[in-house]
């Protein structure tokens, strides 16, 4: 049986921030948590998706300032806002690296 994207990811068993179910379908609220992020600009979504997941992919795989290598997490977002070309990925951080060291601007 091929498992989805979704379930390859989550049986993974990595770190991720705590949610909960707000109703019958999967819409999640996350509590407030720390999380490294990158903006591509005037791409189209899924373009932007895959520069800003590679960008952020090797700042934790320790090409960073710090030169420090993260745990991968899940999820990885993207904020769209309406009527801009501008795309916020992020990734979550885990509460002990962000205690670890100051995450830089990349």
């Amino acid at each position: 049986m091929i498992k989805s994207f979704k379930q390859t990811f989550l049986s993974l068993d990595l770190q991720s921030p705590r949610w909960s179910s707000v109703e019958d379908y999967e819409l999640r609220q996350y509590e407030t948590a720390k999380w490294v992020s990158t903006v591509i600009r005037g791409e189209t979504q899924k373009e932007a998706m895959r520069q800003g997941f590679w960008k952020l992919f090797h700042y934790i795989q320790g090409k960073n300032e710090k030169e420090v290598k993260i745990d991968m997490t899940v999820p990885v977002t993207c904020l769209v806002k309406s009527g801009c070309t501008d795309f916020k990925i992020s990734f979550f951080v885990d509460q002990m690296v962000k205690n670890q060291f100051f995450l830089e601007d990349i």
